[in-house]
């Protein structure tokens, strides 16, 4: 699974923590009525995110860096409960992303997991999903 239209990442800064969260987000298809994709990092500081691998085992164990993945089918910003899809925090359902290049202007790697439904018992797997997107 690959962003096709309308990628983006963003740097967003806690001025309280000092901490970081870079937001990928995008869609599978040619619009906004395709599967919607987001990966997020979240770190104490920028620097923190760099090229690694950064598995998902569950929220109380992710220093430096806690990772998360969502999928939906259609546009979150028309219809939030659209995202039901998402990485498992608890650490139950393997989810991985591998950050090959980083600079101050892009950031390419992959991603894949296993990603419970939120509402149900179903699960969605992304396999070999890759990102090339310049930062903002």
């Amino acid at each position: 699974m690959n962003f096709n239209s309308k990628v983006q990442a963003t740097y967003t800064t806690n001025n309280e923590t000092g901490g970081i969260v870079l937001d990928i987000s995008g869609y599978t298809g040619t619009d906004n009525h395709a599967g919607y994709m987001g990966i997020s990092l979240a770190a104490n500081k920028k620097n923190s995110i760099k090229v690694g691998t950064y598995n998902i085992s569950s929220i109380s164990n992710q220093a430096p860096v806690f990772i998360e993945l969502i999928y939906g089918s259609g546009d979150p910003s028309i219809n939030p409960s659209l995202q039901p899809w998402i990485s498992d925090s608890n650490g139950v359902q393997p989810a991985t992303i591998t950050i090959t290049s980083v600079s101050s202007t892009n950031i390419q790697g992959t991603f894949s997991g296993s990603l419970p439904h939120y509402f149900g018992n179903d699960t969605k797997t992304v396999a070999n999903g890759k990102f090339n997107v310049n930062t903002q």
